[in-house]
């Protein structure tokens, strides 16, 4: 579960509740700093068992999902990690 935070407090009207791989890749997502595509798609091929087209479009998905939430910037940068 992500909840974005608005001036230093959680935003309870926009939780986004992750499955276990798109929570796999949020950690990695704040480990690292940000988010590009490609990095995600190597994680993600790294850690399941998933043919690259699929993870590749997965990601994809993701990402507008996270940047329609506000939770990345268009440049892959996590907003308020």
């Amino acid at each position: 579960m992500v909840v974005r935070s608005v001036s230093g407090s959680a935003d309870l009207s926009r939780v986004l509740t992750l499955n276990e791989s798109a929570a796999f890749l949020w950690n990695k997502t704040l480990e690292s700093g940000g988010c590009q595509e490609e990095q995600l798609v190597e994680w993600l091929l790294g850690e399941y068992d998933v043919e690259p087209e699929i993870a590749r479009v997965d990601v994809r998905e993701m990402l507008e999902n996270w940047l329609s939430n506000g939770l990345i910037a268009c440049d892959g940068s996590v907003k308020d990690a």
